[in-house]
């Protein structure tokens, strides 16, 4: 019985989530998964938008709502009156005792008064309320066909009244209900929101009109096409209406903001007017491609994409915005719309309407320095073009295909960037990074000539495994201006375009490993400064330039990820990545031998071990935990036991990069 409740249901345990995004510098925070372990439930979507409405919370002090175990009455009351945004004048009934026979928890008694005013809930016939009970699939439905105004048309007897109204007006959804069975929190969240977009009955007795009032969310819904988002105004266009975004917005399906542009979408509001849950919508008439050239008169105006498909557009009414810029009127021919460019066009009676297009405008570029976030600033990259780009949290950005934050940057990676308006100075809405190199020793080069005075530069390198490779120059280059003179021998490591060119010759790759920061000291005299870091329980001393380490200096005290340049031995990179527990998953040790540690994840949703494990990279680092939440000191792996409790962090490849064991083992 069980298995047909539930039907088919996925269970996918994530060991790590991004649950918040962060603030997008002057923008608004994106929630990407509210509840930890609804990830890829069956009812996440449903959950995501009970988060955003505050309707469903999850467990004190967690992010966990335990989506497959059954809810109380008590619970399921709250959750009604939420759902009516009727919990401020919940509040004003809440010392009075409820008027029920049995003992109800002093926090439910404003819900369950109100409840009770309304005639949503009434009790058992032996004058009890039994809060504590768990709530069935038919005492749910009753309660929503109450709070909805359908009361009035429910007929027959008890239980299968209840089932039928919940079906009939298309609440159950697609939950194979039975009467007593108790309805597990995944499922509220289903019957809620269906109920949340169901038109309200109006009246009683022959006045009973099942239509008769608009849905609770019918003022609060707002569906369209997804336009310009101003982060400033925190305010983002849906069906061409800038609608008010609020602090925090909950994205289902999305990871930014910015990834809307284009898409038709429904957004909900909060009682205030402010969108706080975005979702897919039906498909809109948009058409999608690769902009080709412009054709016809100003009369006739069309927009060729390189399918051969023709949109009609109006120059002057149509609006035109890149890069998720602000909107503008498409002139005839305009040159703000490029060849190549990715459009999605939305046309109302074949016209275009809106054009929203997308380029990279900073392509195949190298970073040269790269500067952390701060308080007021995102982080930020220099080109090797010179341009210096902010790349905000809300930024989309891909590191050798996989989803990566801003912080996950480095110096030499080759980035592919997509700036707001497609202006040099405005941040990245979107990058690519390219982080591959080859190394080896030069054994010739060729030259061939695409021109009389253009040639393509070609280096072949003997592999450290014996193999030869030839890497083309990713531009071409003059008899006047020729590429490098190179020795037979000389020891080269490139770095690689997304065309796999060699991009930039590397005289020296700086060795990435992990350590904690201990301290930051000009050198006097010099230029130069010592920088102490504990590499594996060893305190070191290096040497790296003044002015790049006296931006380390706030670091001290994290872990991080420092490089180390094999040609003059100094630090030329730091990344912080770990002082406290923030961000990391708590697990415990499971097993070690000869290929590392396997760590087991705890579900705080369960309060017991998940079965999911994870693996150590081979250049994890382990510290302890201090009693004040902060990283102490160096913790050899061999130190760790099966059963220690441990935070750990993961490397982008998935496997265990940092382990900090935890201060007080007895509790979790």
């Amino acid at each position: 019985m069980r298995a047909l409740r539930k039907g088919l249901f996925i269970a996918v345990v994530l060991a790590v989530i991004l649950l918040l995004t962060p603030v997008a510098w002057g923008a608004v925070s994106v929630v990407r998964n509210p509840f930890t372990d609804a990830v890829g439930h069956t009812y996440e979507r449903e959950l995501a938008l009970m988060a955003a409405l505050g309707i469903m919370r999850g467990d004190t002090g967690t992010t966990n709502v335990r989506p497959d175990h059954p809810i109380t009455r008590a619970e399921f009351t709250a959750v009604v009156i939420r759902m009516l945004d009727r919990e401020q004048q919940a509040a004003q009934l809440g010392t009075i005792q409820p008027t029920f026979r049995d003992q109800i928890a002093s926090w439910a008694w404003g819900y369950v008064n109100l409840a009770t005013h309304l005639g949503i809930i009434r009790g058992y016939d032996d004058g009890t309320f039994q809060p504590t009970r768990n709530v069935t699939h038919t005492e749910c439905l009753a309660m929503l066909i109450r709070a909805t105004g359908h009361e009035p048309g429910v007929v027959g007897d008890w239980p299968f009244n209840y089932l039928v109204a919940g079906y009939e007006h298309g609440i159950t959804g697609q939950v194979q209900v039975f009467a007593n069975l108790p309805a597990t929190r995944g499922e509220v969240a289903h019957f809620v929101y269906n109920a949340l977009f169901i038109k309200r009955g109006k009246g009683v007795g022959t006045a009973y009109n099942p239509e008769g009032l608009p849905p609770l969310l019918g003022d609060r819904t707002f569906a369209g096409i997804a336009g310009v988002y101003d982060a400033g105004a925190k305010t983002l266009v849906i069906g061409g209406t800038a609608r008010n975004l609020a602090d925090r917005v909950h994205l289902w399906r999305w990871g930014t903001l910015a990834e809307l542009r284009g898409s038709e979408v429904r957004a909900i509001a909060a009682a205030n007017g402010r969108i706080v849950f975005i979702e897919p919508h039906a498909a809109a008439d948009l058409v999608r491609g690769i902009f080709d050239r412009y054709e016809g008169s100003s009369a006739a105006a069309k927009l060729v994409l390189a399918d051969g498909t023709r949109v009609s557009y109006t120059p002057g009414t149509t609006r035109l915005s890149v890069n998720d810029g602000p909107e503008r009127a498409l002139a005839h021919n305009d040159a703000v719309l490029k060849q190549g460019d990715q459009v999605t066009i939305s046309t109302s009676a074949g016209k275009a309407v809106t054009v929203s297009a997308f380029r990279f405008n900073l392509n195949n570029a190298v970073v040269t320095e790269k500067h952390e976030a701060t308080s007021t600033q995102p982080v930020r990259v220099r080109l090797d073009s010179g341009e210096l780009v902010g790349v905000p949290e809300d930024a989309g950005v891909v590191l050798n295909g996989a989803t990566v934050r801003p912080a996950d940057l480095r110096v030499n990676d080759v980035v592919y960037i997509a700036t707001r308006d497609a202006s040099a100075t405005q941040s990245a809405v979107k990058v690519e990074a390219v982080r591959q190199t080859v190394s080896g020793t030069f054994l010739s080069d060729r030259r061939v000539y695409t021109e009389p005075t253009k040639f393509d530069w070609y280096i072949r390198l003997r592999l450290t495994d014996g193999s030869e490779r030839e890497l083309k120059w990713y531009t071409q280059f003059t008899p006047a201006s020729p590429p490098p003179a190179i020795t037979p021998g000389t020891a080269l490591i490139y770095a690689l375009d997304r065309s796999l060119h060699a991009r930039k010759a590397l005289t020296a790759v700086a060795t990435v490993a992990h350590g904690k920061l201990l301290g930051v000291a000009t050198i006097p005299g010099s230029t130069k400064a010592q920088v102490t870091l504990d590499v594996r329980g060893t305190s070191t001393n290096y040497v790296a330039a003044i002015g790049t380490a006296a931006t380390w200096a706030a670091d001290i005290g994290w872990v991080g990820e420092f490089g180390i340049n094999p040609a003059s031995g100094e630090i030329d990179a730091w990344t912080r990545r770990w002082k406290t527990t923030s961000g990391l998953t708590l697990g415990q040790v499971h097993s070690l031998d000869a290929s590392g540690v396997m760590v087991q994840v705890y579900d705080a949703g369960t309060g017991s071990l998940s079965p999911v494990f994870r693996v150590s990279h081979p250049d994890m680092v382990a510290y302890r935990e201090d009693a004040d939440g902060t990283v102490g000191t160096f913790q050899a792996t061999s130190g760790l036991t099966a059963g220690t409790r441990v935070y750990f962090a993961l490397h982008l490849d998935g496997r265990i990069i940092f382990i900090l064991r935890k201060h007080n083992q007895n509790t979790w």
